[in-house]
């Protein structure tokens, strides 16, 4: 006797404006570890767009003007604030495009992004395929309640 076993994911297209196609990704919505990290991913995202928004930017004008050495020592903390930002920023942006690969495939990032850390251009996948991820978890969360409901009424 043979286990049958039901594939469940999904397989896309990546295509670019012009209808080009680029690869395919491939992703089970009913993989609940998969919908959790793709919520994190998006939290992620937020994060550190926030984080790089709240560093504090360069003054330009400030370095315009630099002259002397104590002028450029004056600069010395808003380039270690803005340089502590991008590391960190980037360190984060690795740690997305791994989690996306492991859930999508691997080299999806590499295809979406095109060898930028251009987190913008992987929105479009994340909320492509959220709606997947919802739909069958609200299917299981409503037949749960409804399950509960009956034996509750019992």
């Amino acid at each position: 006797m043979a286990i049958v076993v039901k594939n469940t994911k999904i397989t896309e297209e990546i295509v670019d404006e012009k209808g080009n196609l680029l690869g395919h990704i491939s992703y089970d919505p009913k993989d609940y570890n998969a919908y959790k990290e793709i919520m994190n991913i998006m939290e992620d995202i937020y994060k550190l767009e926030d984080s790089l928004n709240k560093s504090k930017n360069i003054d330009i004008e400030k370095m315009k003007a630099a002259k002397t050495d104590s002028d450029f020592a004056a600069l010395r903390n808003e380039f270690h604030s803005m340089s502590a930002a991008l590391n960190e920023g980037s360190e984060s942006v690795d740690s997305i495009i791994r989690r996306i690969d492991t859930i999508f495939g691997e080299g999806t990032c590499s295809i979406i992004l095109n060898g930028t850390y251009n987190l913008d251009l992987l929105i479009p996948l994340l909320e492509n395929v959220t709606p997947e991820f919802e739909k069958v978890h609200t299917i299981k969360k409503n037949a749960y309640l409804q399950g509960v409901k009956e034996n509750v009424m019992e």
